[in-house]
């Protein structure tokens, strides 16, 4: 990347991590009864729910995906907009319903591919921090971002709503479960955990991002809600520049090549439901010489252990946990942007 681009990345994300605490206050306050209305009118099928997302918002149709089948308990499908025309799109009929993640950008892959899925007949929901964008104007009801950012802010935001969004659909169609109220406890506290760590966790960060610097590939290891974080990560790195590949546990065969010059990077958390795969893939390597580094809570100790350097969370949900682990992955990769626009200015 040059020095150019570089000092503008810096610059923006520093502002977008700055104000993250609060615009993911604004956007699940104040989102929460317009969300609720919204959800309450839709009709929902028997069908799938389908995720459409593209580039930056791909995670938060992947965080989609598992907040509506873990929470309320309804299929759904997380496609790309090239996908979705190829292989959903003659699928589609009257009532099932389409969510579109719309970035704030003039040109939006997904804009054509939600027009013809509405021209279907589909019912269209936008997720969407720019209410009068073109997709916006669409018919469809909108699920409102109170943020301008279209990098760090919009991206962890679109993560905590759509999660937020599976939350309040089990909360209004579903028999009361304990599991609800302690989500909603700690959507309340979200805004506060990432303020907190953005004072109290900088060095920690920045050791870390030491780390991951002295690489020449990083893999993020992510399975679950964790996936999205891992995915945010791939796109962060590759921006800055440096090589790198978000798996699955599933995925691992291709862990098997690494070379000493690698990084494995484990996004996870106590409470990950697929957090035993992940410690059977790291098992496997920990003697090849590859780094292994780890975001992740304290609790997760067999992680913890495995892993040369630990960045550690407070102990949360899986859900809220992988929204807080795509906070801090934004930090770590406004602090390697930071390092190397100092590095290209010498």
């Amino acid at each position: 990347m040059s020095a150019v681009g570089l000092v503008w990345l810096d610059m923006v994300a520093k502002q977008e991590i700055v104000n993250l605490p609060r615009t993911l206050a604004d956007t699940l306050e104040k989102g929460q009864a317009e969300y609720e209305v919204v959800l309450r009118r839709t009709r929902w099928g028997d069908g799938p729910i389908y995720l459409l997302g593209a580039g930056t918002s791909w995670p938060a149709s992947l965080t989609g995906v598992h907040a509506f089948e873990t929470l309320p308990g309804w299929p759904a499908v997380a496609r790309s907009p090239a996908g979705f025309a190829a292989y959903s799109m003659t699928l589609l009929r009257p009532g099932l319903v389409v969510i579109a993640v719309s970035p704030s950008t003039e040109s939006s892959p997904v804009w054509e591919v939600a027009r013809a899925a509405k021209a279907r007949g589909a019912t269209l929901l936008i997720l969407t921090n720019k209410p009068e964008s073109p997709l916006a104007g669409m018919g469809g009801d909108v699920l409102r971002l109170r943020t301008d950012s279209e990098g760090s802010g919009a991206a962890v935001c679109e993560q905590a709503a759509m999660s937020y969004l599976g939350l309040i659909a089990a909360r209004i169609f579903r028999k009361h479960q304990p599991q609800f109220e302690v989500l909603a406890e700690e959507f309340r506290k979200l805004p506060g955990e990432t303020e907190w760590m953005l004072h109290q966790m900088s060095d920690a960060v920045s050791s870390f991002v030491s780390e991951v610097m002295t690489s020449r590939t990083v893999y993020v290891l992510g399975g679950g809600f964790y996936h999205a974080s891992a995915v945010q990560a791939e796109h962060l790195f590759r921006e800055l520049g440096i090589r790198a590949q978000a798996l699955e546990p599933a995925e691992s065969v291709f862990l098997d090549r690494l070379d000493r010059d690698s990084v494995l990077l484990a996004v996870s958390g106590s409470r990950c439901r697929v957090k035993n795969g992940i410690h059977e893939v790291l098992k496997r390597i920990r003697n090849s010489g590859v780094k292994i580094l780890s975001i992740t809570d304290s609790n997760d100790r067999e992680l913890t252990e495995i892993s040369a350097l630990a960045l550690l969370l407070p102990s949360l949900t899986e859900m809220v946990g992988a929204v807080v682990a795509s906070f801090v992955i934004h930090c770590v990769a406004y602090q390697m942007a930071y390092r190397l626009r100092r590095g290209s200015c010498i």
